[in-house]
């Protein structure tokens, strides 16, 4: 047997060194849990027994820390990315999950974009909005416009999360 899909997130050119984590009640229950469902689906290897030994660690202390934090990022990202989680446990857990997944490092880089995202967009503030647009670059990358008043602003919404792209004034 193969094993299920790989888990996304941590694994890019943009990863980081992987840093410590403690969890909280409710994600220790649910990263232990679906740890455990995961590995059960891996053939023995290397792989299995890293998601043995983040179930044990969810389980017994909560701390997360070295490879098993970019394994709890993968893990993570594919359960809240495909709505297995949510299908699950319920909306409480998926927020349990979206919270330990913003404090990893793939988490951290999606708020950072957001973060910047954000700036280019208040520099829009206040203005009168023309026009929004979107547009298909490719399967599962989009373009969004905002134009207002003397300014636009283009953001790529892809599996990477959002990017600011352009702001443009004097138009």
């Amino acid at each position: 047997m193969t094993g299920p899909a790989e888990p996304v997130g941590g694994t890019g050119p943009a990863a980081e060194e992987p840093s410590a984590m403690v969890l909280t009640e409710p994600e220790r229950e649910l990263v232990a849990q679906e740890a455990r469902q995961f590995a059960s689906r891996l053939d023995e290897g290397p792989a299995r027994e890293t998601y043995r030994r983040l179930e044990q660690a969810a389980a017994q202390t909560g701390q997360v820390d070295g490879d098993l934090v970019q394994a709890l990022e993968g893990l993570l990202g594919l359960g809240l990315s495909t709505g297995r989680i949510r299908a699950l446990y319920g909306a409480h857990a998926e927020m349990a999950a979206a919270a330990a997944f913003r404090r990893t490092p793939a988490g951290r880089r999606l708020q950072q974009g957001c973060d910047e995202a954000n700036r280019g967009l208040g520099a829009l503030a206040g203005r009168v909005l023309y026009g929004l647009s979107v547009q298909a670059r490719g399967p599962g990358i989009y373009l969004v416009s905002v134009e207002v008043a003397g300014a636009r602003a283009v953001l790529q919404l892809d599996r990477d999360g959002v990017q600011l792209r352009s702001v443009e004034f004097g138009l």
